[in-house]
C-alpha cells in the first residue's frame, strides 16, 4: 500500500473499518481490558504489520478498536491527535505503533503488567548507528557548559548558548555591564540569562534541577545488554508503545512535542518530550528488551559494512586477550566485508 495514489487516504480508512469489524465479531471476557491500537502513518503502512494489526483483532484476551491516522504531519502532531481520539474513547490503554514498524507478536501482552508506560525493543538507524530505542539520561550537558563559562569563559556548544553583555549588580553592588552567558529556550524560541563568571543568575535553574542528569540528552540504557529481563528506564520510543490512560489523562497538551535548537535542529525528539514529562508527574518507564520487533529503514549499506568490520576487530581483540597468544589465524573476515574503519 502506497501513497501515489489519491485515494491512499481513503484506503486508510476502509482499511481502519475493517480491523474494527474483525475486532467487533469477537467476544472477550467480561471486563477485559480495552485497548486503542493507533498508527500514526506518515506514507505507507507495511505489509508486516497488516499482518500483525489483524492478528491482534482476532485475539480475544482485549476488547481492541483501531485508528490509523493518513498522511499527518509531523509526527508529534499525529501522536497528538491519536492521544486526543484516544481520550475520547473508554479504552484503558492506548497501544501505539508506527507505520514502518513489524512489532513482536506478542506485543499486547506488555497490557497485562499494568505499567504506566511500556514499550517493546525497536532499534532505530540514528547516524549511521543501529541501536535499541531504550534509554537512559545522560551526565547534563548543560551542567557542563556552565562549568566551562564560569571557569574560562567559553562558549561549550554554541548551537545552544551565547555569551552577551547584562545589566546587574556586581559584588560591589553597583550597576553595570557584565559578561553572561544565555541558554536558548525552545519553549519561548528565545535565547536567556542564565550564569555570570560568579555562577549561576539568581531565579534561574540548570535544566537538570540539581540532579546532574540532562533531561534532553539521552544514552543507551546499560542494561539492554546481557540482561534481557523487563527494566525501567528514562526514555523509550513510541515506535511500539503501551500507555496507561491515567498517564495522558494527568499530563496537559501536548502530550509529544519536539524541542527544537536556534536554526531548527532537533534539541528533543516527541519520544523523549512524552517520557520526561510523564516521568515529571511521577509515572514511570519501563521497556522489555526481548520483546523485539523490526523496524524497516533506507540505509546506507557502507555504513552498515562499517559497523560490521568495527563488531568483527572488537571480537578478534576479545579472542585474542582471552587466549594471551597471538592472533588466530582461523579468525576469517566475513565474506563481503571489504573496507577497514577507524577504530
Amino acid at each position: 500500500m502506497t501513497s501515489d495514489s489519491p485515494i491512499f487516504p481513503k484506503a486508510i480508512e476502509h482499511l481502519q473499518t475493517e480491523l474494527n469489524e474483525v475486532a467487533n465479531q469477537n467476544s472477550p471476557p467480561v471486563g477485559a481490558k480495552k485497548l486503542f491500537i493507533a498508527i500514526p502513518n506518515m506514507i505507507d503502512v507495511n505489509a508486516m504489520l497488516l499482518n500483525k494489526l489483524f492478528m491482534f483483532a482476532m485475539q480475544r484476551e482485549f476488547s481492541v478498536r483501531f485508528q490509523i491516522v493518513p498522511e499527518v504531519r509531523f509526527h508529534d502532531h499525529a501522536r497528538n491527535r491519536i492521544v486526543v481520539t484516544f481520550l475520547e474513547s473508554d479504552s484503558d490503554y492506548l497501544v501505539m505503533i508506527d507505520a514502518d514498524v513489524d512489532p513482536n507478536p506478542k506485543l499486547l501482552e506488555m497490557v497485562r503488567l499494568d505499567k504506566d508506560i511500556a514499550s517493546g525493543n525497536i532499534f532505530c538507524w540514528i547516524n549511521g548507528q543501529v541501536m535499541p530505542s531504550i534509554w537512559t539520561r545522560a551526565p547534563c550537558e548543560q551542567c557542563f557548559c556552565v562549568k566551562k563559562f564560569v571557569d574560562a569563559g567559553l562558549v561549550h556548544d554554541p548551537s545552544q548558548y551565547r555569551i552577551s553583555v547584562l545589566d546587574c549588580a556586581g559584588k560591589d553592588g553597583q550597576p553595570g555591564l557584565i559578561d553572561c552567558l544565555f541558554r536558548w529556550n525552545p519553549f519561548r524560541q528565545q535565547y536567556e540569562s542564565l550564569t555570570t563568571r560568579e555562577g549561576i543568575i539568581p531565579g534561574r535553574k540548570c535544566r537538570c534541577l540539581g540532579t546532574g542528569l540532562d533531561p534532553f540528552v539521552y544514552r543507551v540504557h546499560p542494561g539492554v545488554v546481557g540482561q534481557g529481563k523487563l527494566l525501567q528506564c528514562d526514555s523509550v520510543g513510541a515506535a511500539s508503545l503501551v500507555v496507561a490512560r491515567r498517564v495522558v489523562e494527568k499530563m496537559s497538551r501536548p502530550w509529544f512535542q519536539f524541542l527544537y535548537k536556534e536554526m531548527r535542529e532537533i534539541m528533543l525528539t516527541e519520544d523523549h518530550f512524552f517520557c520526561w514529562r510523564a516521568k515529571l508527574e511521577g509515572f514511570e518507564v519501563w521497556a522489555d528488551p526481548q520483546m523485539a520487533g523490526s523496524h524497516f529503514k533506507t540505509v546506507d549499506l557502507f555504513a552498515v559494512n562499517s559497523l560490521l568490520v568495527r563488531a568483527w576487530n572488537i571480537g578478534r581483540e576479545q579472542l585474542k586477550a582471552e587466549m594471551q597468544g597471538p592472533e588466530i589465524s582461523s579468525i576469517i573476515l566475513p565474506p563481503g566485508i571489504l573496507h577497514e574503519v577507524p577504530k
